[in-house]
């Protein structure tokens, strides 16, 4: 964060508030609101997990003015001074805990503006044993780190001559398609799980195929070249997967190769995950008509138990094919 503190194309905080964005407050010939300063900018927030521990009702707030000033601009009323109106397009950027996981029905509020990618343990060893090299240098470092990242952001990249190939487009599609049709939340009753809160319906990747494709715009334009190619799809991919909660991407991977399916004790013995959060896991990807069940029966299937197989919906979304 400490490499974007100069730049005159970014805004870094370290946390939002539900008045942060827009403000009711009035000073003379000053308003406080965030919002106006972001126009043109990149918003870095350096952890938004301090966000997510937050009480539900700034959460809410602060997820619905995020929501809202997507589309370009933001207003409120206010009791003390009438409806106030700011313009602003901006991205977020923002470091997060694997914590976010367990946020997956308030992230869907979010709508299909925010995509992910996640570090993977190799790629984490290799981050801490880059910081002990770096121990004594930091100062140098970051000296560098600045200017570089000034020097990038000064660029003007050629992103709207960026062309996307018409097989790439396809695949944008369909990378956007499973991506929301995965990430999509289940909610039941937190005193009787059985219970469906109301029958989920499979998020459209409208947005979050326009997102993909901006990203994979970006990516051509900084690499110098014409047009999106399958090594930038290849990125895309990888943050399309890691945008959908964990557990699911775990769950889907594990049964995708098996055409005879995997009973739920399988399916807990190769995933590592423990037995009631699979089982509920695999329940609601059955409510997503992304998996099915069936009764084992014969010699060897003690107590008949399920056997879970994916359905022909997930084989048409699946972009392993």
């Amino acid at each position: 964060m400490r490499s974007f503190k100069d730049s005159k194309s970014v805004y870094t905080t370290s946390k939002l508030t539900a008045q942060t964005l827009i403000s009711g407050k009035v000073f003379k010939d000053y308003d406080p609101s965030l919002l106006p300063k972001l126009d043109g900018k990149t918003l870095i927030l350096k952890d938004f997990t301090t966000i997510l521990s937050m009480r539900a009702e700034d959460k809410q707030i602060i997820f619905s003015d995020l929501r809202e000033a997507y589309d370009g601009y933001l207003e409120k009323n206010f009791g003390n001074i009438g409806k106030r109106t700011h313009y602003a397009h901006f991205t977020v950027i923002a470091g997060v805990t694997p914590v976010l996981d367990r946020y997956t029905a308030m992230q869907q509020n979010l709508g299909e503006r925010f995509l992910k990618l996640r570090l993977s343990e190799k790629e984490t060893e290799t981050k801490i044993k880059k910081a002990v090299n770096n121990l004594d240098v930091q100062t140098t470092m970051r000296e560098e780190l600045n200017n570089a990242t000034e020097k990038f952001f000064t660029q003007n990249f050629k992103l709207k001559e960026v062309k996307i190939p018409e097989e790439i487009k396809n695949m944008i599609v369909k990378l956007a398609q499973y991506t929301a049709s995965l990430r999509t939340s289940v909610s039941r009753n937190p005193y009787n799980r059985n219970i469906l809160e109301y029958i989920p319906e499979d998020e459209v990747g409208t947005r979050l195929g326009i997102q993909l494709a901006k990203l994979g715009k970006a990516l051509a334009a900084i690499r110098n070249k014409e047009e999106i190619t399958e090594s930038e799809l290849k990125i895309l991919t990888r943050v399309a997967r890691d945008t959908i909660p964990k557990k699911v991407k775990i769950l889907m991977d594990c049964l995708a190769n098996e055409p005879y399916g995997l009973t739920t004790s399988e399916i807990r013995e190769k995933t590592g995950i423990e037995n009631e959060t699979c089982r509920y896991g695999l329940k609601d990807l059955q409510v997503l008509g992304l998996v099915r069940n069936k009764k084992l029966k014969g010699e060897g299937a003690q107590g008949n138990p399920l056997n879970w197989l994916i359905t022909e919906k997930f084989e048409k979304l699946n972009i392993a094919h």
